[in-house]
């Protein structure tokens, strides 16, 4: 018989010493734990620590006037207030020299610019639309002299109603109020 199998058929029917010990601590470790959970709270009482004296500070007093210092959270609100509006709209360019927030403007003294640049477009596009009223104004004025010197070499009476209107008095009068419009149009842009 070979030394490994001696040790074979001699262990074959022991419990080894490791699986032992472990078991064991197993059980210590379950029994210290169930003991540890069953025991109750132990509160020791003490009586309260002897109040501390109180501490004082010691100052040196002068007389002096002195204002007491308030500070408060507060909205300060003007006595006077003022709305400020323009007759044309515009991008607001700057503020006139020396206008600041609270301070008092003179009457007539100009207090913003506005950009010129919409108003001087909406000036010649205005004029535009006069001009352009005018000409038509003069070309219904040359139609009528048509109509009229037609109306002469045709040699015949009509109605006074008839009349107006193969003389083109209706389209002279819408010319000339359409002048008219273009006029009050530039003028309000300027």
């Amino acid at each position: 018989m070979t030394l490994s199998r001696y040790y074979a058929t001699n262990q074959h029917g022991r419990i080894r010493l490791g699986a032992v010990v472990a078991l064991l601590v197993l059980i210590a470790t379950l029994t210290l734990a169930w003991w540890i959970i069953t025991q109750p709270p132990r509160i020791e009482r003490t009586p309260p620590p002897a109040p501390l004296p109180s501490m004082v500070d010691i100052v040196t007093v002068k007389a002096s006037s002195q204002a007491p210092s308030l500070y408060a959270f507060g909205r300060v609100e003007a006595e006077q207030e003022t709305m400020l509006a323009s007759r044309v709209a515009g991008q607001l360019e700057r503020f006139a020299e020396g206008v600041v927030p609270g301070q008092v403007v003179e009457q007539q003294a100009p207090v913003a610019y506005i950009d010129q640049a919409d108003l001087q477009l909406a000036l010649e596009d205005a004029e535009a639309q006069l001009a352009n009223a005018q000409a038509q104004l003069a070309l219904e004025q040359a139609e009528q002299q048509r109509a009229r010197s037609e109306y002469e070499s045709f040699g015949r009476q009509l109605s006074a109603e008839r009349r107006a209107l193969v003389l083109r008095e209706p389209q002279l009068r819408q010319a000339q109020s359409q002048v008219t419009q273009a006029r009050v149009a530039r003028d309000q842009a300027r």
